[in-house]
């Protein structure tokens, strides 16, 4: 039986593109190379239906460029949808369809004044790669069901950097070297959320991390040090903070609310004062030397804390523990699993009935 031909639109932008609004999935999202740059956006749809490329919309909105199907149009048909750009013009992508957007190396705007927007409400995947991110600020929103995942080597933001997971899907952050921001804020109100970072992470002001309702936030690192940490959870919320190396804070505070728990371990954790807060039934166990400590219970809660910590300021009610625990008979929390960025492949024809 014969294929069906490849039907293809094409289009070009007339105002430089530092915004994607993307309403379909199977977008791969390329930057010029340094020895060929293009001054201008363009977008190619090939699919093996006529009906898709007559339905595919494509909508200039000043800096915005929004990819979306006419209303009413069903997709029944295989299709791909490549962004071109110049290299380092993009500030905000925000996906809300089915299937994978890719977002590939030197895309994102590298510049101290980048305020970069990555976000998605959708069943889909947005998969986001580069090399060295460079930017004023970071904010990742994962609300829908699918996959938020930026991944790179290293990640330097000036101010801040902001994660949250407000939905049933999960935001994974990987960087293969360090990050290094002023103030990182990193919350999972539902699904999973996880940073890992196999060298050190740098913050200069401080590091807050919330797990509430059903969210749970995972973070990971070679080395952390900042100002102040501050971990949180209510509901049935989770957050733990893993160090392989040293952990250092000038104060760690630790509130838990509800049945949520909170772990903080280092290989060589330290900080100046510790104070935790426990209600309800939650839990905390962390193994960081503090030169001073305070623990407040309420409820049938517990805090496990090092072998040797002394507590300065004790007041335990409602029948809560608190106890000594080895952090080496721990079992360390699940970890999400890394999706690696793939291509997407041009889909081969179908035959015609």
């Amino acid at each position: 039986m014969p294929t069906s031909p490849w039907f293809r639109r094409e289009f070009d932008s007339l105002a430089a593109i530092s915004h994607l609004t993307l309403e379909l999935g199977n977008v791969s999202v390329f930057a010029a190379t340094q020895h060929s740059p293009i001054n201008t956006t363009s977008v190619v749809l090939q699919s093996a239906s006529s009906g898709a490329a007559e339905a595919f919309r494509v909508h200039e909105e000043g800096h915005t460029l929004v990819l979306t199907w006419a209303v009413g149009y069903a997709v029944d048909h295989d299709f791909t949808v490549e962004i071109h750009m110049p290299r380092e013009s993009l500030d905000v992508v925000l996906y809300s369809g089915p299937d994978t957007v890719a977002i590939h190396p030197h895309t994102l705007r590298r510049s101290v004044d980048a305020n970069l927007t990555i976000a998605t409400t959708g069943p889909g995947s947005l998969l986001v790669d580069d090399t060295d991110l460079r930017a004023g600020s970071l904010h990742l929103r994962q609300g829908g069901a699918g996959l938020l995942q930026l991944s790179c080597r290293d990640i330097v933001v000036a101010y801040d950097v902001d994660v949250q997971t407000i939905a049933s899907g999960s935001t994974v952050v990987a960087a293969s070297s360090s990050v290094s921001a002023s103030h990182v804020t990193v919350a999972g109100a539902a699904g999973h959320t996880t940073v890992d970072v196999q060298g050190p992470v740098k913050v200069t002001d401080f590091i807050d991390l919330h797990g509430t309702k059903s969210g749970h936030v995972d973070v990971r690192a070679h080395a952390m040090t900042s100002h102040h940490v501050a971990l949180t959870t209510s509901g049935y919320g989770s957050v733990a903070v893993d160090a392989t190396g040293q952990l250092d804070a000038g104060s760690v505070v630790v509130q838990v609310q509800g049945h949520g728990s909170v772990r903080c371990t280092g290989a060589e954790g330290t900080c100046n004062a510790l104070d935790i807060n426990v209600g309800g039934t939650g839990s905390v166990r962390i193994n960081v030397a503090a030169i001073t400590c305070s623990v407040a219970m309420d409820g049938k809660g517990s805090v496990y804390l090092r072998h040797g910590q002394a507590v300065q300021d004790e007041k335990i009610a409602g029948g809560g523990e608190l106890k000594m625990f080895d952090e080496s008979a721990e079992d360390a929390p699940p970890r999400h699993a890394i999706v690696k960025l793939v291509p997407l492949s041009r889909p081969t024809p179908q035959p015609e009935d």
